[in-house]
């Protein structure tokens, strides 16, 4: 009896460390463990990882499968203690963002996170661009959405989603 219990009790044990074990990586999220960040874009969209830090620190850009939506990710060593609304105004002008329309703190990865929403950009005052940007240590993460502006509201929930997905590793 004794040994009918070490044996039902071992292979729970041994059960549940085996599914611990097996937790992986999501199917269709993109890790970075360089920068120590995942995220998930939905299924059809193309994710390209750019090595050794592309343009203003880019390293990762997407697009949905219709190519009307992109999205990139920016990593840059930043001040401790930036503030985030300064950082993200800077950036919206480096990227030759348009009018601020609105904008607002929320919750990523349980991360206070800044977003704002500009008319236009350096391709031209018929896009939209969505901004999100969020600190780990001495890092600001910028997820940067572009897409039509006469889609931005049909599409702003996904763009939402895809930031929300963001986690730190």
């Amino acid at each position: 009896m004794a040994s009918l219990k070490f044996i039902i009790i071992t292979g729970v044990i041994l059960t549940v460390l085996l599914l611990a074990g097996c937790g992986g990586k999501e199917p269709g999220r993109y890790y970075d463990a360089g920068n120590k960040f995942s995220i998930k874009f939905p299924a059809g969209w193309q994710v390209t990882a750019i090595q050794s830090g592309g343009q203003e620190n880019e390293v990762l850009t997407a697009s949905n499968p219709d190519n009307t939506a992109t999205s990139s990710i920016r990593v840059q060593k930043y001040g401790l203690g930036t503030a985030l609304t300064i950082f993200s105004k800077e950036l919206s002008q480096k990227l030759g963002a348009g009018k601020q329309l609105e904008g607002g703190i929320v919750k990523i990865d349980s991360r206070d996170a800044y977003w704002l929403v500009c008319d236009g950009n350096g391709a031209g005052p018929e896009f939209t661009t969505f901004y999100y940007c969020l600190t780990m240590e001495d890092k600001i993460y910028s997820i940067i959405f572009i897409t039509g502006s006469d889609k931005f509201s049909t599409r702003r929930p996904e763009l939402e989603a895809i930031a929300n997905s963001f986690k730190f590793m």
